[in-house]
């Protein structure tokens, strides 16, 4: 049997050694890896848990925004005020833009135009501007308006009576879930713009604009109820056959709102033209001061709403 020097055995053991060391660091690297690997895992089981809730939540959301559009049929309010979605009704709907009342009121050579410009949801920052438009035309309009206690506001609706302009109702708060909740509710609304106009102004205004028109597909209770109540109580209510499209795109400038009204009014021998009064409609001021001269210049009726106007209302009540 051959003896193994001992030389050859110290490099044996040093192979071993080695061996050992390579092993050691082989089976270190794997723990390592297999440890960050899990960490790497778990960070991003993490990470995606975090995200599928974000996800899940904004498509609640989603759901939420398309559940309130879907109940407010919005086609459209801005507006710019309480929008409780609030423009987005029925009132931008074709059906309504192109309304005329009755086969009688289309307009025939040698007719007399009369022309009623109405402005909703004000006062805002522009109804001074606007005022001032009419007033430099001497042309009289009416503003349905809604509640507002501030300065400002009080003097708008007062300015608006002692020019000589119709002040109509629009509702107080102008939110949908509220006024249309019930006829109750409806009610109180009407109660409360009504007397807030009278103690500001002096005068009790008995004319009514619904927030949406009275075509609007929102309201919880029977429209036709609610213009009972109204019509009971001695208001008459007035929609519109002209639509200037100012509160249907803010992107509209006042070209494009001329555009639509002119249009709309060639058609009529009344024409109730609706605009609205709201912080953001710059374009509305712009676009009347064209629309009143081009009327001056046809020879049109600019006229403020009252008692001889002919009644514009988009649903009747039979016997109304």
């Amino acid at each position: 049997m051959a003896t193994i020097s001992q030389e050859e055995l110290i490099k044996q053991m040093k192979r071993r050694k080695r061996v050992k060391r390579m092993k050691s660091t082989v089976i270190l690297v794997f723990t390592s890896w297999l440890c960050i690997s899990i960490i790497i895992c778990g960070i991003l089981i993490v990470h995606s848990m975090k995200t599928n809730a974000k996800v899940n939540s904004l498509v609640e959301n989603l759901n939420l925004l398309k559940e309130k559009m879907n109940k407010t049929n919005f086609n459209n309010q801005n507006s710019g005020i309480d929008k409780d979605v609030s423009s987005t009704i029925d009132e931008y709907s074709d059906w309504a833009v192109n309304y005329q009342g009755s086969t009688d009121n289309e307009f025939e050579t040698g007719s007399e135009r009369e022309v009623y410009l109405t402005f909703d949801d004000g006062p805002s920052d522009n109804t001074s501007l606007i005022l001032d438009v009419l007033k430099r035309f001497n042309v009289k309009a009416t503003f349905f308006v809604t509640g507002k206690t501030d300065e400002h506001s009080k003097e708008m609706y007062r300015r608006i009576v002692d020019e000589g302009h119709t002040i109509g109702l629009h509702s107080y708060s102008h939110k949908y879930s509220e006024i249309y909740a019930s006829k109750e509710a409806f009610m109180l609304d009407l109660k409360k713009i009504s007397d807030l106009i009278f103690d500001t102004t002096g005068q009790r205004s008995m004319i009514y604009r619904f927030p949406g028109g009275s075509s609007n597909q929102v309201s919880n209770v029977s429209i036709e109820e609610l213009i009972q109540s109204l019509t009971d109580n001695g208001y008459t209510y007035y929609d519109w056959n002209v639509m200037s499209g100012d509160a249907s795109n803010d992107n509209f400038n006042a070209d494009l709102l001329t555009q639509n009204v002119m249009s709309g009014i060639t058609k009529n021998k009344t024409s109730i033209v609706l605009y609205h009064d709201a912080n953001t409609r710059k374009a509305t001021v712009e676009s009347i001061k064209t629309v009143i001269a081009k009327l001056i210049n046809m020879e049109a009726k600019v006229l403020p709403i009252d008692d001889k106007t002919q009644k514009i209302q988009h649903i009747r009540v039979p016997n109304e």
